[in-house]
């Protein structure tokens, strides 16, 4: 296609996704901001579009939506100028600021986590202890099959993930395949947990199907932490935001902690990086217990 060819955005878009190469889930939010861009400005040319349209698209998303949305265009038109299709990128200078990140909340503490627990049917008692202690996505979490815990070793390995009650074993990043040290606590619970067996979900229907995260939410979270008497509304992510909290606290270093966690230094620090300090104590007692040898 020459410079001079009225490149359309729905035609720019197109060809962008033809070639570009992410993991499934990262394709998936892709495409979902695509239309957003296709849908405001797909039978315009690329070179036509000005800062008084693009701000009012912006303006209409919310924050979340608008960062990821208007990242998704400049990607596009970013590739569209680097491959000539046309003249110059009319997105280059366009601010996207990232939206402010409201601070996370961790449970206050185990015994907190273990009223939840108490609370759940059984068959997902161990939901908490797990995502709380070994920091799992809610989708790693209904993604976990008994044959990837090893109480011998004290290991669990993250492999399969459920995403719309599909099991998955294409993670949302190659960090996400990892392997994460069982403390004491979750070993005991697991060890004697009623359902344990070789193989097979930890979390499953009765039939043995995946099971669906949102109807997990409404139907048996939610109500666990009402009964429990929790007044925050604690999603089921905020057990893996409770398991980076304590494990920094604790000592563990963000690099460490993004393995275990499977995502990037960068957003550990981004998110928890103000927690580090806390550290510091557990940090001079390592050095000088070193020192003193």
């Amino acid at each position: 296609m020459a410079i001079d060819d009225p490149l359309t955005v729905a035609q720019a878009c197109r060809a962008f996704r033809e070639q570009h190469q992410a993991s499934r889930a990262r394709l998936r939010m892709i495409d979902a901001m695509l239309e957003k861009v296709c849908a405001a400005f797909g039978e315009r040319p690329v070179v036509g579009l000005d800062a008084a349209s693009l701000a009012r698209w912006r303006a209409s998303m919310p924050p979340p939506t608008r960062w990821q949305a208007t990242q998704a265009f400049k990607q596009v038109t970013a590739w569209a100028a680097r491959w000539k299709l046309v003249a110059e990128d009319p997105l280059a200078g366009l601010p996207n600021p990232r939206p402010w990140r409201a601070e996370v909340r961790p449970f206050d503490d185990w015994a907190q986590v273990d009223r939840v627990m108490r609370e759940l049917p059984e068959r997902l008692a161990l939901l908490p202890i797990l995502g709380a202690g070994c920091g799992l996505r809610p989708g790693e979490l209904l993604g976990l099959d008994w044959s990837s815990i090893d109480l011998d070793s004290r290991v669990l390995h993250v492999r399969a993930s459920v995403y719309e009650r599909e099991l998955r074993t294409t993670l949302k990043t190659r960090r996400s395949l990892r392997s994460v040290p069982l403390r004491g606590r979750v070993v005991e619970q697991l060890a004697t947990a009623p359902g344990r067996r070789e193989s097979g979900l930890v979390f499953a229907s009765s039939d043995g199907r995946p099971l669906d995260l949102h109807d997990l939410r409404a139907r048996a979270w939610r109500p666990a932490l009402r009964a429990a008497g929790i007044e925050h509304p604690f999603r089921l992510y905020d057990l893996r935001h409770t398991y980076a909290t304590w494990s920094l606290r604790a000592g563990v270093g963000i690099y460490q902690l993004a393995r275990r966690m499977g995502t990037s230094v960068a957003m550990i620090d981004a998110t928890y990086g103000h927690l580090a300090a806390d550290a510091g104590d557990h940090e001079r007692a390592l050095l000088d217990a070193w020192d003193e040898r």
